[in-house]
């Protein structure tokens, strides 16, 4: 059965937040808008990466700070994001 047109614009409504959320995320970092940032967190969000693993907002960020503190300057650039939905 087709989606409904509702159905497909909410999917479409979805998948441009989470686009908005990963460039506000790219531009709050590189401009060290750390209070910011973190409101993008839950508070019991969890950041992974390759070499580390931090949980808790609070800790997301104090890690965020310590990683680009050696930086005087970031500039991420997130480009095509792919969003996949296992459900509503």
């Amino acid at each position: 059965m087709a989606d409904s047109l509702e159905h497909r614009i909410q999917r479409l409504e979805d998948r441009f937040a989470i686009n908005d959320l990963v460039v506000q995320y790219a531009t709050l970092l590189d401009d060290a808008q750390w209070d910011a940032l973190g409101e993008l967190f839950t508070t019991d969000g969890v950041f992974a990466s390759p070499n580390s693993m931090t949980v808790g907002r609070a800790e997301v960020i104090a890690n965020f700070k310590v990683k680009h503190a050696p930086f005087p300057v970031t500039w991420h650039d997130p480009h095509g994001i792919a969003v996949e939905f296992d459900d509503d």
